[in-house]
């Protein structure tokens, strides 16, 4: 199993974003590893949709979020994918991966500097990535 450039760099930027710690950075790499195996054979399986670049540059960066030196960030991370699991449909108020953290964790004064994921979304990178994650539709979703 092989990563090409891309992914090593998304996961270096997803790492350094979050703060992980190197003994979680190998972790990462092993789940990171399983994930491209699944990609990869839903690629082979006729009728499976395997997500396009973007979603997974966004789960990666998500793993590496819930991985994160910061008890505070890998706490609400973690309610973050609780949601997730819990989320049949697609959400009404939601336009994209960004909505849908902001709204898992509640809102939080703008201004608020500190660790917690919502001011890391606000990262130029992270930001963009998380915005650009959208769904039409419940299958999307």
């Amino acid at each position: 199993l092989k990563f090409t450039w891309k992914e090593l760099e998304s996961l270096e930027n997803a790492c350094v974003l979050s703060g992980v710690a190197p003994r979680s950075v190998k972790r990462l790499v092993n789940v990171f590893k399983l994930m491209k195996i699944i990609w990869y054979r839903r690629d082979q399986t006729p009728d499976e949709d395997t997500p396009h670049e973007l979603r997974k540059e966004a789960c990666v960066l998500i793993l590496a979020l819930c991985a994160s030196n910061s008890r505070s960030v890998g706490k609400e991370m973690c309610k973050v994918l609780a949601k997730i699991e819990k989320t049949t449909s697609m959400p009404a108020d939601c336009r994209n991966l960004k909505d849908f953290v902001k709204n898992a964790l509640g809102e939080m004064e703008l201004e608020q500097v500190d660790d917690s994921p919502l001011t890391m979304i606000r990262d130029e990178k992270c930001n963009k990535i998380f915005e650009e994650v959208k769904w039409k539709n419940d299958e999307e979703w």
